[in-house]
């Protein structure tokens, strides 16, 4: 929840610091001995999942005529694109 207040708070520091965090508490045998960790779609999946708990507008994979966003987060007052590689 504290992803979604910061972003309703345009508070992007915040916002950054929740998904370190998110990450940090994954287990550490879950992204080692493996590679997932070298596939964008990792963190993706995990971000879009955690993000889709709350009541954000997410778009994943919007393709433009200068390239494609990773996924874009938009509430009320903000939008903000996520490149996440």
């Amino acid at each position: 929840m504290k992803a979604f207040f910061s972003l309703e708070d345009g508070d992007i520091k915040q916002f950054k610091a929740s998904i370190h965090a998110q990450f940090a508490a994954n287990p550490y045998h879950n992204y080692t001995g493996n590679d997932i960790a070298q596939y964008e779609g990792f963190y993706a999946s995990v971000i879009f999942a955690w993000l889709s708990s709350v009541p954000l507008q997410l778009v994943v994979e919007n393709c433009t005529n200068k390239g494609c966003i990773d996924m874009s987060v938009e509430t009320d007052d903000t939008s903000i694109l996520l490149n996440l590689r």
